[in-house]
């Protein structure tokens, strides 16, 4: 028996899998950095209903506590922490003797007596106001912030260790560890909703938050605090936060009952921003399938869709955000190699340079490449009468570039694959370095005015940074790009973020976070190959009740057709957000030969 404050609370029933677990403490065995450790599942009884749930366990030694930590997971996928209070050299399931409960899920009643971790330790109590309706609880992104600011610190100062005994680490904490080692112990005491604990009052959600809880958390908040800087709206409906993870009742009720329908139909919420990592893993969570089908359901208004869907006025937007690639660091990698680009030249044939050469106004892209290759090759641009300034000469590159540079597309390329890079004059170094500094000197970001011009940029670049390699000297643009990550390394969300925003036109349009950041091509691939049938639930009965729904309108808990029309109608609305994009970015990669 688990007993929590000399009362039990888990009672052993049976015993799946391993029949006889046993950790030996390491203080005991005379190895205090040996870390023990023992797992299983068993099934048991709460006190509160009596009726059996499987539970997961993992028994682990804690350095921080000098004890031993018991963290059980039920059906729901639920997990609770326990410290034992005896300090035991041997622990044997059946587990005996009084423990204390950390968090309290299960809904017996807590005990007096609370846990709280050393990382959370001193941590300023909040103000507390209780928000009786649960879709109210909207929380603003600086909230999260100062959240995901905690953690981070916490996590740096602290040896904190996860079910599996490794030490958790920033960039890889999720929603789910957020929740399990800060949230539900920061809150045990008190069995309130994060948003109720924070006191601010009550804020209905401008937006729903749709996520998967594998996520890391660095990267969920920098996906939001993009979102939140380019669309209107105060606050988010973030489940983590504003369900009451000691009381998750609400969960069972109707199936439009739940917070996550009723925020959706709200006449506060303007719309759903779905948070996808590279295989799009929301689409295979059920809870986020039906999110997005209600969304769906705004949206188009189908005939027969529910009442509620129907009066609803507005037109809810839905958003996707996903971590983008950080293109500027890939790029620059290939830049660096002078035999990658001597590749990607061969790629170049004389129609591209002819029609680089026919731009009679080229954009700003193509003039910044064209001139840089002047310049490696010692090119002297041609002095023309400033439009702006009587008596005033400027120097026009273009001219050059057309006339000399361009003149002859064969030659052109042979004097880019034959240059001499070890004997590059000093000079056309020290011109070149005011476009190495430049942000719109970067291939991806030239690749947009032009897929040849990105060619040169990238040999222009890898010569650049060729001739401090042969000098064996420091190449100042590097040392003041190691500044900058160095920098960005203390930036503890993630910046490079790309969105798709809903136009309600059946088109959605790609804002990244800053220029060279791209909506990734595998989440987009991912996104059009997916399938709602496959998706999963921690408890078998929602998949049954969700499914159900969306293929009969009821919420039976029977098993739910294989196949139905509506599962196809789902699947090819959840494609056609990510078909533009994907289109897109295959068409913008020039195929090999």
């Amino acid at each position: 028996d688990v007993k929590v404050a000399g009362k039990p609370v888990w009672t052993l029933e049976s015993e799946v899998g391993q029949s006889d677990i046993a950790a030996t403490s390491p203080k005991a065995a005379g190895s205090p950095t040996r870390r023990a450790r023992a797992k299983g599942s068993l099934v048991v009884r709460t006190t509160r209903t009596g009726s059996p749930n499987v539970v997961t366990f993992v028994i682990s030694w804690s350095h921080e506590m000098e004890g031993w930590s018991l963290d059980m997971k039920d059906e729901r996928g639920r997990t609770t922490l326990y410290y034992l209070t005896d300090k035991l050299s041997r622990c044997t399931v059946p587990l005996g003797g009084d423990w204390k409960c950390m968090d309290g899920v299960g809904g017996w009643p807590p005990p007096k007596v609370t846990y709280v971790p050393p990382w959370l330790s001193g941590n300023q109590v909040g103000k507390q106001t209780k928000i009786d309706d649960t879709a109210k609880r909207g929380i603003r992104v600086e909230q999260i912030e100062e959240l995901a600011r905690l953690v981070h610190n916490r996590v740096e100062a602290y040896t904190i260790t996860d079910a599996r005994g490794e030490r958790l680490r920033w960039q890889q904490v999720t929603m789910a560890d957020v929740c399990n080692y800060f949230v539900v112990p920061l809150l045990c005491e008190y069995k309130v909703s994060y948003v109720e604990y924070l006191g601010n009052g009550q804020h209905p959600p401008s937006w729903m938050v749709s996520h998967w809880w594998g996520c890391p958390f660095s990267k969920t908040v920098g996906m939001l605090k993009h979102h939140r800087s380019v669309r209107p709206g105060e606050s988010y409906w973030v489940c983590t936060f504003a369900n009451n993870q000691f009381d998750l009742e609400e969960l069972n009720a109707g199936i439009l009952q739940s917070p996550f329908a009723r925020v959706l139909l709200s006449s506060t919420c303007i719309g759903m921003v779905l948070l996808c990592d590279p295989s799009v893993t929301p689409m295979n969570r059920v809870w986020c399938v039906f999110e997005t089908y209600l969304s769906h359901l705004l949206r188009n208004k189908p005939r027969g869709a529910p009442r509620e869907f129907l009066d609803k006025s507005s037109t809810p937007w839905l958003d996707i955000a996903a971590p983008a690639h950080k293109a500027l660091e890939e790029d620059a990698a290939q830049c660096d190699s002078v035999g990658e680009a001597v590749q990607v030249l061969k790629k170049l044939n004389k129609c591209s340079i002819q029609e680089i050469r026919a731009l009679p106004n080229p954009p700003l892209g193509v003039r910044l490449a064209c001139e840089a290759c002047c310049i490696m090759l010692g090119l002297k641009p041609a002095k023309r009468q400033d439009p702006t300034h009587s008596g005033k000469k400027v120097y026009d590159y273009w001219e050059t570039t057309q006339k000399v540079l361009l003149a002859d597309p064969k030659k052109f390329l042979d004097d880019l694959k034959n240059f001499d890079k070890d004997n590059i004059p000093e000079d056309r170094i020290n011109t070149m370095k005011q476009y190495m500094q430049r942000d719109d000197f970067d291939p991806a970001v030239i690749k947009r005015a032009n897929r040849a011009c990105e060619a040169l940029c990238m040999w222009t670049r890898a010569m650049y940074n060729y001739y401090f390699i042969a000098k064996g000297i420091a190449n100042p643009i590097e040392q003041k790009r190691q500044m900058l990550k160095n920098a960005q390394d203390k930036v503890i969300v993630c910046q490079d973020v790309a969105l798709l925003l809903d136009a309600l036109d059946g088109n959605w349009h790609e804002v990244p976070s800053r220029p060279g950041n791209l909506f990734p091509l595998e989440v987009a691939t991912a996104g059009v190959k997916t399938d709602i049938t496959k998706a999963e639930a921690s408890v078998p009965e929602d998949r049954n009740r969700i499914m159900n729904y969306i293929a009969l309108q009821t919420s039976s808990v029977e098993p739910p057709p294989p196949t139905h029309p509506e599962f196809t109608t789902m699947n090819m609305f959840v494609h056609s957000i990510f078909y533009n994009v994907e289109l897109f970015r295959l068409c913008s990669e020039q195929p090999e030969g």
